[in-house]
């Protein structure tokens, strides 16, 4: 059974290429917000978060990403970015 997104985020499968700060990670069972990260050997990167040690990512993983809304003329539009 897949996990449940925190509120306000969507889940995504995304390479170490794409995760951004601020997405949210799984581990666990608790959700830990990418702080930082450096790019490490080929193409993996070294995510930091505030209170777990670094996670290496190599390949596709699952993560969490906060759902982007955007008012126009007083109606909510749900944007996928």
């Amino acid at each position: 059974m897949a996990d449940m997104a925190p509120v306000g985020y969507r889940d995504s499968v995304e390479t170490p290429a794409t995760i951004r700060v601020g997405d949210m990670v799984l581990h666990d069972h608790v959700y830990f917000a990418v702080a930082d990260m450096v790019s490490a050997r080929n193409g993996t990167k070294i995510l930091h978060f505030q209170d777990r040690e670094p996670l290496l990512i190599e390949g596709p993983i699952t993560i969490f990403r906060q759902v982007e809304y955007a008012v126009s003329f007083g109606e909510i539009v749900y944007s996928r970015s």
